[in-house]
């Protein structure tokens, strides 16, 4: 993997990948339920909070269609090409409909001036090798 900085703390991984800039650059933008569990969430918030923001006006969390269960990849690009200029993070985790355009994403994240974090469990099929654009892959632990 190049480039990307290994960690298996969402706290760790947000203190490398979060740098707000002042005024509109500020949210963190979560896709697929990254950094949903309870440890990660709070160190979102903390981040967010660190830095002057809250969490229910400055993170985002992108959800499928209405009687959908899955994001769609061009939902996402869309998103990103439309309101990622207002995001200093975006946090990805793999999902079924993303396999194979996970370096898109991140491409499209960078594009927006996002820096990227990449959230693989021990069972993910995209770790570590398909999202090495990213600047942080995050290692969840199993359990």
């Amino acid at each position: 993997m190049t480039g990307a900085r290994e960690t298996g703390s969402a706290k760790a991984a947000l203190a490398h990948a979060y740098a707000p800039a002042p005024r509109i650059r500020v949210g963190i933008l979560l896709v697929a339920g990254a950094m949903s569990e309870a440890g990660s969430a709070q160190a979102v918030d903390d981040a967010l909070m660190a830095a002057g923001h809250t969490a229910l006006r400055r993170c985002a969390r992108l959800q499928p269609r209405p009687g959908e269960s899955d994001l769609r990849v061009d939902d996402v690009l869309g998103f990103l090409a439309l309101y990622g200029h207002e995001y200093a993070t975006v946090a990805f985790r793999p999902w079924p409909a993303a396999r194979g355009h996970e370096n898109d994403l991140i491409a499209a994240a960078r594009r927006a001036g996002c820096r990227t974090i990449w959230e693989t469990g021990p069972d993910d099929a995209s770790a570590p090798g398909v999202a090495a654009g990213a600047e942080i892959l995050l290692r969840r632990s199993p359990g």
